[in-house]
């Protein structure tokens, strides 16, 4: 097998297991964290891995956070566990 052939499996393998992760919004950290969606937009917005989804062509159209569960998992992980309730 070519070595292009392997690094286009290898690619199609990481794209398959990213889409098959679970992907939360704001508002489902904030409540399950019990925080405002602002704090986890504060936190989360520029981690690796967390998708800014542009709703509308308009100065006042609205971004929203999509959060995978690595990086929810990485930040339960580094921060104090009282925080989190859920």
């Amino acid at each position: 097998m070519s070595e292009e052939l392997k690094s286009l499996e290898k690619e199609q393998e990481q794209v398959q297991g990213a889409t098959q992760e679970k992907y939360y919004t704001v508002e489902e950290l904030a409540a399950k964290w019990n925080v405002s969606p602002r704090i986890i937009v504060r936190t989360l917005r520029n981690q690796p891995g967390v998708i800014e989804v542009n709703e509308g062509f308009s100065a006042e159209s609205s971004i929203r956070l999509r959060i995978p569960q690595s990086i929810v998992d990485v930040v339960v992980k580094r921060s104090d566990p009282a925080i989190f309730n859920g």
